[in-house]
């Protein structure tokens, strides 16, 4: 990502995690959502396991619970003020991802 200069979206989730499917089944693919995030290198962390290293990754992260969608720059560092914790309507999902790409 950072050669080809594109921003990255995480998206940590689980397959116990209710909300993490609602976002799979109603804002991941929307035609709309996937046409806003196609230059941008997508990313999920699945912290299903709930191990060790999944909470290492979590608390480094300050990630409280999935599901929750971190934005990286092209410089790979976070945009902590378009970090998206909990469902989110494809809608507002796809007004969180321009304001974002406005942003870089």
């Amino acid at each position: 990502a950072r050669v080809e200069k594109k921003a990255v979206m995480f998206d940590v989730a689980a397959e116990w995690c209710i909300e993490c499917k609602r976002m799979d089944a109603n804002a991941f693919s929307t035609p709309a959502v996937i046409r806003a995030l196609a230059q941008t290198v997508t990313l999920r962390v699945d912290v299903t396991e709930d191990n060790a290293n999944d909470k290492e990754f979590q608390k480094a992260l300050r990630i409280v619970a999935p599901p929750t969608i971190l934005f990286l720059g092209s410089d790979g560092l976070e945009s902590a003020e378009h970090r998206v914790t909990g469902y989110t309507s494809a809608h507002r999902f796809l007004d969180h991802i321009i304001k974002f790409q406005k942003a870089l």
